[in-house]
């Protein structure tokens, strides 16, 4: 591993610091006052290297300013220091210095803009050269990473997420198949997609597409078999329909052979009677099948009894456990609030109240002019009393400007904090919308509870009253009221009537009659025919039917297979979830990651949040903060194989710091020290 130490670092007129070397010898402390030039050390070791702040701002106000706030020109602005790169020395230097041109006709020079000027080693060398020898050592995103405790959890999660990912390496299919400890031949349609460069989430969004579009053919194919079946002329017994027809056409050729036939007259009339006398033979038959059927089937709705009594059961089962689990959610989300979101608040709300004791006061100092300044170096006396004025207002001047920058300093730290509480409430807020919203859907689900509960009483006492059921009587009552039935009823009741008119008329037959009777018969003939027609149109209907209920098996298959398919591709993404998070999380000893966040639905989203002891890292103090920072920065050193020097700073907030191969730079606040004091670790 590659070990960089900063070794000594040399500041000229440098955001205030006029001259200043800094000597470290490893680990080291560093102490001053608010407003010493703490955070300039670390802005000044940024610069150097990438001409930045330790807030990524590029040259941003490095010049030396006078008592006017005004940047003194002619300087030169210059950070030098002294690195160890595994015991090598290396000296980078960089110099940013104001242009001043003398243009023609003009007496004095005028500023016209900045220069950057570079040396490694004491030889000069370009920007671009320059870049080249620190990126030689450190390149600039690893370098934020590895010296800033906070540089990682102030990206974007998608940023930390793409850092992580990164550490935990490539996860194979066989890794993924051990997880899920099913054979990879059970997956092997997925496998072929994902060799085929297709990932797992782009083929779940396929997948989801084509059951959507499946959902909808499923959707109208019920609606289509309806309309067809609406569009279905009346059916009647084609069967019964073309016999009749056939002894109608019987019946009206022998009446035309008797009327051929004057002796044969009577012959007809009695061939007719028995034809009549079978006709009426096969209703009564027809009637006698038709009536079997309703039995059976009445007997068939008396079993599903039961079965309804169970499906009735089970539905308050599943309600009951839906009820349960909604109000173990609602008891969790009130878990986060009071236990993380309430008690930030409350301490956020402590440090306000700090923050307005110490603005009142700064804003209650009041400025104190002491006359002893005002005597001549040279000659020891006191000044003209027109130049005691004027020192008196230099002083007030720059009291006034200090008070008014330090009551500033103050409102701004508390405007940030007063932001984080609102960040904090607007979650509160969220938490307490959803377990709302959560509660109203237990109350609903408990109001169904009643109905189904009286609706299962009623099934059991239909259930226990089934021993006074006559299954007689409810058979004649269906009957009575089956369509089938009444036409065949009037069909028996007509034929019985014929036949005892043909009986007692017997020996009347004359050719008028007969002529008659096949009049009446051709009506008849014509009227089965009509009826007959509407086979074809049936068959042809149900033949589009079946065509439907077949395509509706088969999107249906589909629909499962798909769902199937979909199942598989969430088990091998929980998989790969697991994996990831379990191999980034044992490479970290004081945090967690917590890599994908479960939604309502049941699925889960990418997500990456830093976590203290379960602790959300935007909630935790000061010294957890450090900590984590650290714990995380030696996890990177250890992946890239480097190491560098870390400033803290806020030390003296924290105790103890975990254990860290990097060099340790303390930045500690000190009222003792106006003046830095740099010291051993």
């Amino acid at each position: 591993m590659k070990h960089v130490l900063l070794k000594q670092l040399r500041l000229q007129n440098f955001k205030g610091i006029r001259e200043r070397t800094l000597t470290f010898n490893g680990n080291t402390n560093i102490h001053g006052a608010n407003e010493a030039g703490k955070s300039t050390i670390f802005d000044s070791f940024c610069w150097l290297l990438f001409g930045k702040d330790q807030f990524d701002r590029k040259d941003h106000e490095i010049k030396t300013l006078d008592k006017n706030n005004q940047a003194i020109h002619n300087l030169d602005h210059e950070v030098e220091a002294v690195f160890s790169v595994d015991g090598v020395e290396e000296r980078p230097k960089r110099i940013f210095k104001e242009i001043w041109t003398k243009k023609r006709g003009e007496a004095k020079p005028t500023f016209t803009g900045h220069e950057t000027i570079y040396f490694w080693n004491n030889v000069p060398l370009k920007a671009g050269e320059y870049q080249v020898k620190v990126n030689s050592i450190i390149n600039e995103g690893m370098f934020k990473l590895l010296t800033n405790t906070l540089y990682f959890n102030n990206l974007p999660w998608t940023g930390r997420r793409a850092v992580l990912l990164e550490i935990a390496g490539e996860i194979t299919n066989e890794q993924i198949f051990d997880k899920i400890a099913t054979p990879a031949e059970s997956y092997s349609k997925l496998i072929s997609i994902l060799n085929s460069g297709k990932s797992a989430v782009e083929y779940k969004k396929e997948i989801g597409v084509r059951k959507l579009k499946i959902k909808k053919e499923l959707e109208e194919i019920p609606t289509r078999i309806s309309e067809a079946e609406r569009n279905k002329p009346e059916t009647f017994n084609f069967t019964a329909l073309a016999k009749q027809v056939e002894e109608k056409q019987a019946e009206i050729a022998l009446i035309e052979s008797s009327l051929s036939d004057a002796v044969k007259s009577q012959s007809a009339v009695n061939q007719v009677l028995m034809g009549k006398q079978a006709s009426l033979h096969k209703l009564k038959s027809s009637l006698s099948e038709l009536r079997f059927k309703i039995k059976s089937e009445v007997q068939a709705e008396q079993n599903v009894g039961a079965n309804n009594v169970y499906q009735a059961e089970h539905a308050i089962t599943n309600l009951n456990k839906l009820i349960a689990e909604k109000e173990a959610f609602i008891s969790g989300r009130k878990s986060l609030k009071f236990v993380n979101y309430l008690p930030a608040i409350e301490m956020n709300n402590s440090k306000l109240e700090k923050l307005r004791t110490e603005w009142a006061e700064i804003d209650a100092r009041e400025f104190k002019f002491d006359e002893t300044l005002c005597v001549c170096p040279t000659c020891k006396q006191m000044l003209q009393q027109h130049d005691i004025e004027v020192k008196k207002q230099e002083l007030l001047g720059n009291f006034n400007v200090e008070k008014l920058r330090r009551l500033n300093e103050k409102v701004s730290q508390g405007n940030k904090i007063k932001e984080d509480t609102a960040k904090i409430q607007e979650s509160i807020a969220t938490v307490d919308a959803h377990i709302a919203e959560l509660e109203e859907e237990v109350v609903n689900l408990k109001a169904q509870l009643p109905q189904l509960k009286t609706r299962l009483d009623t099934l059991k006492l239909v259930e226990a009253n089934k021993g006074s059921f006559n299954i007689e009587e409810a058979v004649d009552k269906r009957l009575a009221a089956n369509v089938d039935a009444m036409n065949i009823g009037v069909q028996i009741a007509n034929l019985e009537a014929e036949i005892e008119g043909a009986n007692n008329n017997q020996g009347s037959t004359n050719n008028e009659e007969l002529r008659q009777q096949k009049q009446s018969l051709q009506l008849e003939l014509d009227g089965l025919k009509a009826k007959l027609s509407n086979k074809a149109i049936i068959e042809k209907t149900d033949e589009r039917i079946k065509e439907l209920q077949r395509q509706e098996e088969e999107l249906a298959q589909q629909l499962a297979d798909l769902e199937q398919t979909e199942f598989g591709i969430e088990k091998y993404n929980k998989a790969k979830m697991d994996i990831l998070e379990s191999r980034i999380n044992s490479r970290f000893t004081y945090v967690s990651f917590k890599m994908f966040e479960r939604q309502i639905n049941g699925g889960e989203v990418e997500c990456c949040e830093c976590l203290v002891n379960g602790v959300p890292f935007s909630v935790v103090n000061t010294a957890g903060k450090i900590n984590a920072g650290l714990d995380i920065i030696n996890v990177l050193c250890q992946h890239y194989g480097v190491t560098a020097p870390v400033f803290i700073d806020n030390r003296e907030s924290v105790s103890n710091i975990i254990p860290t191969q990097s060099q340790i730079i303390n930045l500690i606040v000190n009222p003792a020290y106006s003046v830095l004091l740099v010291e051993a670790a």
